[in-house]
């Protein structure tokens, strides 16, 4: 990539304006624009934005244990006023809904490409799906497909 459009793309990701980006890039704003209907430009704005996006997640996910034993030690903090007490445990109690549901989805999604792959006569693909040699007969007998 250019040293024109690290610097570019640096400005662009650090600002809220296109107006603003160009200042700080130190060019006019008809410039900047120009640069931003480029598709060649546009693609390495966009891997930039996922790049950043991703450090982010990381940065997130290294203090969510932190933010686990904060709730935690909230909730039993019977110092602590009642109302904390009580955002800390729904919190916790919808951060461990939402992993339960995603587990829940993804066995559907599962159970899904097993149904799928049964219909099909698809045996390579039930075994993919997490199923097994008997199980994929087991199913078939049972829906009168055989064979």
């Amino acid at each position: 990539m250019k040293a024109d459009d690290l610097r570019l793309i640096a400005a662009i990701l650090a600002t809220c304006t296109v107006r603003a980006a160009a200042a700080r890039a130190g060019i006019g704003e008809a410039t900047m624009y120009r640069r931003l209907s480029e598709r060649a430009f546009q693609a390495r704005l966009q891997e930039a934005r996922h790049q950043a996006f991703g450090q982010s997640l990381a940065r997130l996910q290294a203090t969510s244990g932190a933010a686990v034993d904060t709730l935690s030690e909230i909730m039993g903090n019977e110092d602590a006023p009642t109302g904390s007490r009580v955002r800390a445990a729904v919190a916790v109690l919808q951060l461990a809904g939402r992993d339960l549901e995603r587990g829940e989805v993804q066995d559907r999604l599962e159970g899904n490409a097993k149904e799928d792959a049964i219909l099909r006569g698809d045996k390579q693909a039930f075994l993919r799906a997490g199923g097994s040699d008997q199980e994929y007969f087991t199913y078939r007998a049972a829906r009168g497909l055989f064979g």
